[in-house]
């Protein structure tokens, strides 16, 4: 393999891995929103913030940046909003105590 065709390889692996990244920020942008209404600055500079450090630990991002925001997110304490599934564990918790 010539160097040229490396380096064009190169070039677009890492292209793949940017466009990787990019779709992930949107789709967990979506979710954390929807997770935490009205803190949508907030994830977003929480987004920002974990994709850089994960850039700077693996030229695979994209597998780190999920798990390093999620870490973000707990370390901050954000309360999550009401949901279906946490008020049928506070019900479920009234009625095994009455």
């Amino acid at each position: 393999m010539k160097i040229e065709d490396r380096q064009e390889a190169s070039a677009i692996f890492l292209q793949q891995v940017i466009a990787a990244v990019s779709e992930l920020k949107v789709r967990l942008q979506r979710d954390y929103e929807r997770t935490y209404p009205g803190l949508e600055e907030i994830i977003r500079i929480i987004l920002d913030e974990e994709e850089a450090n994960a850039w700077k630990l693996s030229i695979f991002p994209h597998l780190l940046l999920p798990d390093l925001l999620e870490e973000h997110i707990e370390r901050l304490g954000l309360k999550l909003a009401y949901t279906i599934t946490s008020g049928a564990a506070e019900l479920d918790e009234c009625l095994t105590a009455a």
